[in-house]
């Protein structure tokens, strides 16, 4: 079983640990959750992955991006789940790790968005002193391989995966180091011909599967069955002992859904002979960047250009030069950070944003001419771009946005993309007749970004794939 898997499963029994911690823990107590007016056990078949998740909300990738930015997204599900009168609860996540893998986080939404759950899972070296005492009084010959902690708002659960002799197992207890219950994987043979009937009622096709036996600490017993696939698919069914059907989920990997391509594969082809050529012209500045710049003006028969950026060694000037795909110089641009405004420009900026505070600006002279880029706070402290030409005419503003002031439509525009970075900005670009754009950019710490131009309608105009050299 994968291990996010297994994580998100630890929170899912743990919730349920938390509903039986009242319950008796004899025979009687434990076999009555099979009563009659429980979930049907004749829920299936099963959907495939593809089904499943044909509907997920691709906007959550972006939502997920912005408040989970030390990890990549990674997979997509969707959660099925049944109550005691067999209504189905749906509700849809995406997980992402750190590139150590030591970190995972998981965000589930509602079907209308609404964040329902967080979870932050990191694997820890030792136990705390309480859990570990608690965890050794109920296994004392216990050999521990791996621990993991899963954190909500409703507190943390505490995955040992042990050794005891021979036989691999997980215990879980939760932040006051209280038992909650055992996982252990079973051979199919194991398992009740009851649990495997419902397993098979399911008709799920992919290949490879996992049966685990959950106790909790009262006695009752859950189990589920994983089946999955190389490619990242996979379908876990969570049943009680008379084979009710309490959950199915569906996930896929989001590098198998992706359609956008990688910085890697965009660059792939980048065209040889453009960094010399852009050594010899400029010798100001160092080569640092280069970047693929897709124009999707016309969808029908997008344009390409290659471009390369430098930088001088006091980071004060920036020379950017786009080719074509045979290398020849299409566009140039020189931007200089500068300590004042002209007068004509100055003038305009305080007349429009009078008791602002000035805090870079940069002067950029391409085919168009010269612009000024101002970088400045307004009087509620919010941090703005202004941008005007040489003859002081304002031409747009630039405002970074929050979550919940990204629309809709745009946040679904990115996310259709099912972009494979970490980190995405939003900002609103309003043009001095009052158009408005918007520009959403992906990058990781390395220097890879994927940049995204909008229209207001959602329509994607143009997408730039850039590294670090």
């Amino acid at each position: 079983m994968s291990q996010l898997k297994t994580f998100r499963y630890t929170i899912a029994y743990a919730v349920v640990a938390s509903l039986l911690a009242g319950c008796s823990s004899n025979d009687d107590d434990a076999s009555s959750i099979a009563s009659a007016d429980q979930v049907s056990s004749n829920v299936g078949p099963a959907d495939t992955v593809e089904v499943a998740l044909s509907n997920f909300p691709n906007a959550l990738l972006p939502i997920y991006a912005l408040s989970n930015n030390e990890v990549t997204a990674a997979e997509v599900f969707r959660r099925v789940e049944f109550n005691a009168a067999g209504d189905a609860n749906t509700s849809y996540g995406v997980e992402g790790a750190s590139s150590d893998e030591l970190l995972e986080l998981e965000a589930r939404f509602s079907e209308n968005g609404d964040l329902l759950e967080r979870v932050r899972n990191e694997s820890l070296t030792e136990l705390p002193e309480a859990i570990n005492t608690a965890f050794l009084a109920r296994f004392p010959d216990a050999i521990i391989e791996e621990i993991e902690r899963s954190t909500t708002t409703d507190g943390s659960v505490y995955a040992i995966l042990f050794d005891s002799a021979g036989e691999e197992l997980e215990a879980n207890f939760d932040q006051d180091a209280q038992f909650l219950f055992l996982e252990d994987v079973e051979e199919r043979a194991n398992i009740p011909a009851n649990i495997l009937a419902v397993a098979d009622a399911q008709e799920i096709t992919l290949p490879d599967f996992e049966f685990e036996v959950v106790t909790f600490a009262n006695g009752t017993i859950e189990y589920a069955v994983e089946f999955e696939n190389d490619d990242g698919q996979s379908i876990t069914v969570a049943m009680d002992v008379s084979g009710n059907v309490l959950r199915i989920e569906h996930e896929d990997s989001l590098e198998r859904l992706s359609v956008s391509d990688t910085v890697e594969e965009a660059l792939a082809q980048y065209p040889a002979g453009i960094e010399a050529i852009f050594s010899t012209m400029f010798t100001e500045v160092t080569a640092a960047e280069i970047f693929r710049s897709t124009d999707l003006t016309d969808p029908s028969a997008p344009t390409e250009g290659f471009g390369i950026e430098g930088v001088s060694d006091d980071e004060q000037l920036e020379i950017e030069a786009i080719f074509s795909s045979n290398v020849v110089l299409q566009l140039q641009a020189r931007g200089l950070i500068i300590q004042t405004l002209p007068d004509v420009v100055n003038t305009a900026f305080i007349a429009q944003f009078p008791g602002a505070q000035i805090e870079e600006i940069a002067e950029t002279m391409d085919d168009d001419g010269t612009s000024y880029a101002v970088l400045f706070t307004d009087t509620t402290d919010e941090e703005l771009e202004a941008n005007y030409t040489d003859a002081g005419v304002f031409t747009s503003l630039e405002d970074v946005l929050e979550e919940d002031e990204i629309p809709a439509v745009i946040l679904t525009a990115v996310g259709n993309d099912r972009v494979l970075l970490p980190i995405v900005e939003f900002e609103q670009v309003t043009a001095a007749d009052g158009t408005i754009s918007f520009v959403a950019e992906y990058e990781n710490t390395t220097g890879d970004s994927i940049s995204y131009a909008i229209s207001s309608d959602g329509t994607v105009q143009s997408i730039e794939h850039e590294t670090a050299l």
